[in-house]
């Protein structure tokens, strides 16, 4: 497990000792009915986007590839990665 906190543009590169990861984008802004407002991340090797509170596995290919999460958005993004089999 490994967390992080993202600022404006910055990327966080983490090579994995398993073949795929899990991601989870820290709620900050506390809980909300509607849109929501924080931070944004996007995993590169899947293109994919998560919101404040989103998670998602990522898989990497196999061990010792990086996994790559950026803040793509204009808040400080906290993450969590956990390293998987």
């Amino acid at each position: 497990m490994y967390a992080s906190v993202l600022s404006l543009g910055t990327k966080l590169e983490r090579a994995l000792k398993g073949k795929k990861g899990y991601v989870h984008v820290i709620q900050t802004s506390g809980y909300n009915d509607g849109k929501t407002t924080g931070a944004t991340v996007r995993i590169s090797s899947q293109d994919t986007k998560l919101k404040e509170g989103d998670g998602a596995y990522a898989l990497v290919g196999r061990t010792g590839n990086v996994m790559e999460v950026q803040n793509d958005s204009s808040r400080v993004a906290e993450v969590v990665v956990f390293d998987l089999e």
